[in-house]
């Protein structure tokens, strides 16, 4: 599949998502941690994640979306491959079995 938005601007905003978050306007909890994303990003590739984008409660001018069942590496490995179409490999340990 290819990414939803140029290679190299991808990456630059991706990166952005764990840098300052300036133009950040979405809050993934997961269940050991959060992440910043962009909703106008993340709402063009999925539409699970725009209806909970919609329905979000809005704190500050940011929307939280609560995924406390979630680890955060499995969504952060989403959120790359939204942004920048690379796939993210976990190398499965006996322990995750």
């Amino acid at each position: 599949m290819d990414a939803l938005i140029p290679k190299h601007l991808g990456e630059l905003m991706y990166r952005q998502c764990f840098g300052d978050h300036e133009y950040c306007d979405l809050v993934l909890r997961t269940k050991n941690g959060i992440l910043f994303a962009h909703s106008s990003v993340i709402s063009l590739a999925s539409l699970i994640f725009k209806r909970l984008i919609r329905e979000a409660q809005v704190i500050e001018n940011k929307r939280i979306i609560d995924l406390s069942d979630c680890d955060m590496a499995s969504i952060q490995a989403v959120m790359e491959y939204i942004y920048t179409g690379r796939e993210v490999r976990k190398h499965r340990t006996p322990a995750d079995s």
